[in-house]
């Protein structure tokens, strides 16, 4: 099969949007009830917008793509084979990044909570509490670990030969998640209704690559169409914000669901309408990426093999280096923009130089993810 190098590109480029993304959110307003803290200038509203429009497909196209990768793992092996790769690329760098490289980061949350403790306790302490439900930024390698060996017998069936109206099926899915899930309980990382729509994104990327060459083609074609239809529903979704006035409350209920528990009504106009557009929007933008991909990337470039091979490990070395940077940023009485240059710029640099130290490290680059094949 001739290389597509359009995929690895994708690849690259998706994850490594997670710095920008990640850096970003440190600027906010809400960042320190993610992080635990954040910047002390923020970027104001034009920032929290770019966060929104980033996260309405950023996790789809992330899943999307590894469902494609997975099809590349999984077309020569067998069933076994395929859960012991899966064990060792996965599940082992996730335990050595829950247990070592997150206590790093709890650290660091303890010190800006202004309750200092040595980094030794601090991992001492985590230990007897550790589990999936642990695993921060890390709990993308849990739900990949689940959808693989979840969707086997599914992925192999659906090897066997091309099956268009599965395509539907999933589309049915991903319409139906927010609005039959969503009310019942809030979520934005994978754990309840979004651990179905990202597994249905899983799903479609393995499903797009059994079928012919003819479907990328068409992706390429109508590329431009995918991109205004984008444009179209993130601009419906932020008219759908812009009508809270203000109720931050509410508005994040209807983003992050669980408003049975408010007294709502199970679905309305409201929560319908915006639960349809949210998958909409995701679905479009992939369309889009993937074809404008298929037609502008599909081509070698010296340093793509290297790139490509350190996107997993730089994955999960990306949000430690940030959290210790930001932790110090912090601090510094500089324009919110130029560190936020500062902390995406350092990152990346961080993220690559120990990636670097580890693929120059030989057998212990198992830990982080990095395959024993120099070419994966």
């Amino acid at each position: 099969m001739k290389r597509r190098y359009d995929l690895d590109w994708l690849r690259v480029i998706l994850f490594g949007i997670l710095v920008p993304y990640h850096a970003l959110l440190g600027f906010v307003s809400y960042g320190h009830e993610v992080y635990g803290y954040r910047n002390q200038d923020v970027g104001g509203a034009a920032a929290e917008f770019t966060i929104f429009f980033f996260h309405g497909w950023r996790l789809p196209a992330l899943f999307l793509i590894s469902g494609v990768g997975t099809w590349f793992v999984l077309r020569n092996r067998g069933a076994v084979a395929f859960a012991q790769n899966r064990t060792v690329r996965l599940l082992i760098p996730l335990v050595v990044g829950v247990v070592f490289w997150n206590s790093l980061i709890t650290y660091y949350q303890f010190q800006a909570a202004e309750q200092p403790k040595a980094l030794a306790t601090v991992f001492w302490e985590r230990l007897p509490t550790l589990g999936p439900w642990k695993a921060g930024h890390l709990w993308f390698l849990v739900n990949l670990f689940v959808y693989s060996l979840v969707s086997l017998p599914l992925m192999f069936w659906l090897l066997r030969a091309p099956r268009y109206w599965f395509g539907w099926a999933l589309l049915v899915v991903l319409l139906a998640a927010p609005i039959v899930l969503k009310p019942g309980g809030s979520d934005l990382i994978g754990v309840r209704w979004t651990f179905v729509t990202y597994w249905a994104f899983y799903l479609c990327g393995f499903w797009a690559m059994t079928l012919p060459h003819s479907f990328w083609q068409r992706l390429d074609r109508q590329r431009w169409l995918w991109l205004v239809l984008g444009v179209a529903t993130i601009a419906i979704l932020g008219r759908y914000l812009d009508s809270f006035a203000g109720d931050t409350q509410r508005m994040n209920l209807v983003i992050q669901g669980g408003w049975l528990e408010k007294g709502w009504a199970f679905a309305d106009r409201l929560t319908i309408g915006y639960g349809v557009f949210y998958a909409l929007n995701a679905m479009f933008w992939c369309a889009a990426i993937f074809g404008f991909a298929y037609r502008y990337l599909n081509r070698n470039a010296t340093w793509l093999p290297w790139l490509n091979r350190a996107v997993y490990p730089f994955y999960i070395f990306h949000f430690v280096v940030l959290m210790v940077i930001l932790y110090y940023l912090r601090q510094v009485g500089w324009p919110w923009f130029a560190e936020f240059l500062i902390l995406t710029f350092g990152t990346f640099a961080g993220s690559a130089a120990i990636v670097w130290l580890f693929d120059k490290s030989g057998p212990l680059g198992i830990l982080v993810g990095l395959s024993a094949n120099r070419r994966a």
